[in-house]
C-alpha cells in the first residue's frame, strides 16, 4: 500500500480509519482478548519533520533498507491533528532549521504533548556544530544525526534514542 506525505495509506477508508484499525477488536487480538494471544506490538512509523521536499523524497527512499514504514511531513503544514497521527510513532526525526523557526520549536512542542511525549525525537541538520547538538539534547532530543540521510547512521541514532525497530 503506498502513502502519502502524512502517512495515509491509499486504502484508507471513508471515515478515516487505516486498514489494520479493525485490529483493536478483541477477535483480533485488542483490548478485550487474553493476554496470549496479543502480538507485541511491532514499530511504528519513522516520521521525518523536514521542509525541504528533497529531503523528504530521500527519507522515504531508505524505506525498504530500514525496514520500517516512513512518513514524511512539511513543517509547514504541522497542526494539531498530526499530533495523534504520529503518537505511534518509533521515532520522529526533525530538521534543525524549518524555514522560519528552529527545529527546537518543534522539539518541544513534541514533548509537550501528551500523545507525543514518549516518541523518541532526533534531531538533523547537514552541518550540524557541537552547540547545536548540546542544544538539542539539552531541550530532550534523545539523538543527533547528520544530513543527508544515510540507513547506518539513522539505524545507529535509532538505537541509541531507544526506538522500535524491525527484530527488537
Amino acid at each position: 500500500m503506498s502513502q502519502d506525505r502524512h502517512g495515509r495509506g491509499e486504502a484508507e477508508g471513508a471515515a478515516g480509519e487505516r486498514p489494520g484499525d479493525e485490529e483493536a477488536s478483541p477477535a483480533r487480538g485488542g483490548a478485550d482478548a487474553p493476554a496470549a494471544a496479543k502480538a507485541p506490538p511491532g514499530p511504528g512509523p519513522l516520521v521525518f519533520f523536514d521542509p525541504t521536499t528533497r529531503d523528504r523524497d530521500q527519507a522515504e527512499e531508505l524505506e525498504s533498507e530500514l525496514g520500517l514504514t516512513i512518513w514524511t511531513f512539511d513543517p509547514a503544514e504541522f497542526c494539531a491533528e498530526t499530533f495523534e497521527e504520529i503518537a505511534e510513532a518509533s521515532a520522529i526525526v526533525v530538521e534543525w532549521n524549518l524555514q522560519g523557526q528552529c527545529g527546537i520549536d518543534l522539539l518541544e512542542a513534541l514533548l509537550y504533548d501528551e500523545r507525543t511525549r514518549r516518541v523518541p525525537v532526533i534531531l538533523a541538520s547537514a552541518a550540524p556544530t557541537r552547540s547545536m547538538v548540546t542544544a538539542a539534547l539539552r531541550c530532550g532530543a534523545r539523538s543527533f544525526t547528520r544530513k543527508p540521510y544515510q540507513a547506518d547512521e539513522l539505524r545507529r541514532r535509532l538505537a541509541s534514542a531507544g526506538a522500535r525497530q524491525p527484530g527488537s
